[in-house]
């Protein structure tokens, strides 16, 4: 697949990743517990992935792809636990702290650590990385700093998230994007499903609040909303962009996804950052925003070599 398609289907998964926050935080709102949406939320992704599976050819591994083996089970399985470990934070920090800023620091602090983490395992550091860098530390530092937050649980939660889930990304691109997308989507979002289902089972026992209720209407629509375009096609979309284009550079059109979801979190739960979360929130657009630019800057160059050699 080209350049464009990656870019249309990283398109598509962020349109979809937008809603996570605003819905689910409407749905805590409303009495839903957390652990128990997360747990039917992915238990249902997983069981679309699996019929897809087995009712489609769509897991076969085609030419040029590489079979299914042992090692990439076990790989599946380990980024399906960081991903799993990841959304149980992301998703209790929901609870803890305004959906609009979730959004942005979480956004922030996943490209952060995207770039921190690939350069530390080898990839080339650039001018850019470190305008990034300097632009999205500044931009968390605004988020958090004047807010008052820099102590919460939420905020400690949500960045442990951003850490593990930019591990679960990195593995994807570096150890899984041989694989077929669909038959690797499925060992990941199963894996992520079983622990997570885990985790609501031990701690409801553990505590004497196992919850199977779903309170209301809405949270009805946010566990279904939430499996189908979140748990099963988004995450076909963003893994199959990650095989075309790569973790990195798929960070370039996460500032739709930042944006997206403080506008759902503005109008449907009249949420509204201070002043200076909104410069964190702009200075981490644009640390995203730089790599566009390059880009654009290395494809007009492109063009006129071209132009001069014809």
């Amino acid at each position: 697949m080209n350049r464009r398609t990656g870019f249309m289907l990283a398109f598509g998964s962020y349109l979809m990743y937008s809603m996570n926050s605003p819905i689910a935080r409407q749905a805590f709102l409303d009495g839903m517990e957390p652990n128990t949406l997360l747990a039917y939320r992915f238990t249902i992704g997983a069981v679309l992935f699996h019929l897809t599976l087995l009712f489609t050819n769509l897991g076969r591994a085609k030419e040029g792809e590489r079979p299914l083996d042992r090692s990439g089970v076990l790989i599946g399985v380990l980024s399906g636990s960081l991903n799993g470990l990841a959304i149980y934070f992301y998703f209790h920090s929901l609870d803890l702290l305004p959906a609009s800023f979730v959004s942005v620091l979480g956004i922030g602090a996943y490209i952060v650590m995207t770039i921190t983490l690939l350069t530390l395992f080898g990839e080339a550091f650039s001018w850019v990385k470190g305008a990034r860098l300097v632009l999205g530390i500044t931009g968390i530092w605004l988020l958090i700093g004047p807010s008052g937050e820099i102590g919460s649980q939420g905020v400690l939660l949500l960045l442990m998230g951003s850490f593990l889930f930019a591990l679960h990304m990195i593995s994807m691109q570096w150890y899984l994007s041989e694989y077929n997308t669909w038959a690797m989507a499925a060992i990941v979002v199963t894996t992520t499903a079983v622990l997570l289902v885990g985790i609501w089972l031990v701690q409801g026992v553990q505590t004497g609040s196992l919850n199977f209720a779903i309170p209301s209407l809405w949270s009805w629509i946010a566990v279904i909303f939430l499996a189908v375009f979140s748990s099963w096609i988004g995450r076909f979309f963003s893994y199959r962009a990650i095989s075309i284009l790569g973790t990195g550079e798929l960070a370039l059109m996460t500032p739709l996804e930042t944006l997206l979801a403080i506008t759902w979190s503005v109008l449907f739960l009249g949420e509204w950052l201070e002043q200076a979360q909104w410069l964190g929130a702009v200075l981490i657009v644009a640390s995203v925003g730089l790599v566009g630019f390059k880009w654009l800057l290395e494809s007009f160059s492109s063009r006129k070599k071209v132009a001069a050699a014809d």
